[in-house]
């Protein structure tokens, strides 16, 4: 068995994380920025290259807003073997009037490879040992985008990562309805590490070990508030670390480093 590794790269204002369940495979889960303004060849694709990766298997994008989906295309049509786009049932809803989601969907649909749904309760098998469960959103849901996005879990040798895209207030509430299922080792801090009215009731079910947080350099107010909230806890930021990189070993052991070599707050 092959350790996991994920790194959140850092890529500004959006987010990028590279999924790699063994050496030989790659997933994307989110893939934009807008600071970046190409962030696929100016970060993705070479971090992509400088691991070996000539393909990647699948972009999970977590929902259509321009920082998280504004590399999907050009990832997507950069492979001979073309990923397969995963997103929620509420994407393509949302796209409409929206020009880089619409355009997105538009090039999938050209190359005969439109995006495969998920959603609330879909279980996936990664390989290697890694899983990962959708636990958002339902099938009917007339939340916003951002609270529509994709929560994903993931979990390797007894330890899990939980990437909660930019939900919000709503879809927070409605999932500590059962915080047994958000309890994670690790937390990628949702909405780039915002604030909202349940962010200590969250933070408190998931009980992380760390939290990341992808963002730009200059923190908002409601980013202030989160960081606040989240004293006590590890706090990796981008901004301040760089790419954070997390390797989870066969053992359960989990290692971080990150490019800057900075530590947590």
């Amino acid at each position: 068995m092959q350790p996991l590794r994920i790194t959140l790269l850092s890529i500004g204002a959006g987010q990028c994380g590279i999924l790699q369940p063994t050496n030989s495979h790659a997933l994307l889960i989110d893939a934009g920025s807008s600071t970046i303004s190409d962030v696929a060849n100016g970060v993705l694709l070479p971090a992509l290259r400088a691991r070996g990766y000539s393909d990647v298997d699948g972009i999970y994008l977590s929902h259509g807003d321009f920082d998280h989906i504004s590399a999907a295309a050009e990832v997507f049509n950069q492979f001979n073997h073309r990923p397969i786009v995963y997103t929620s049932p509420h994407f393509a809803r949302h796209a409409v009037g929206n020009l880089p989601a619409e355009a997105l969907l538009q090039t999938l649909q050209d190359a005969g490879r439109p995006p495969r749904i998920i959603h609330q309760g879909d279980h996936f098998d990664l390989g290697n040992g890694v899983m990962m469960d959708v636990l958002w959103p339902p099938v009917d849901c007339d939340m916003n985008s951002n609270d529509c996005g994709l929560v994903l879990k993931i979990t390797f040798a007894g330890k899990t990562v939980l990437f909660p895209a930019d939900i919000q207030d709503a879809p927070e509430r409605a999932l500590l309805k059962h915080p047994e299922l958000l309890r994670s080792d690790i937390l990628v801090a949702p909405h780039h590490g915002s604030a909202e009215i349940t962010t200590a009731d969250f933070i408190r079910a998931v009980h992380p070990r760390m939290i990341l947080a992808s963002n730009a350099e200059k923190l908002t107010h409601k980013q202030r508030v989160f960081d606040s909230i989240a004293e006590g806890y590890p706090l990796y930021r981008t901004s301040r670390c760089g790419a954070i990189d997390v390797t989870i070993e066969p053992s359960g052991e989990i290692e971080v480093q990150t490019f800057l070599g900075v530590g947590p707050r």
